[in-house]
């Protein structure tokens, strides 16, 4: 059986995916390689608190 990992940290993983080169797209390579880690620990929570 797959782990489910909370909202937050999946959402943080994917911008570390996509700043790495593990998760190919042009245009979150670019804007994730131009954040820190507290800029992609804050946009993960603000994202994981909204409604769904």
């Amino acid at each position: 059986m797959r782990a489910v990992l909370p909202i937050e940290a999946y959402l943080y993983n994917q911008l570390k995916a996509f700043r790495a080169g593990r998760r190919p797209h042009q245009d979150m390579r670019y804007m994730s390689r131009h954040m820190s880690e507290d800029e992609m620990k804050s946009l993960s929570a603000y994202y994981a608190q909204l409604p769904r």
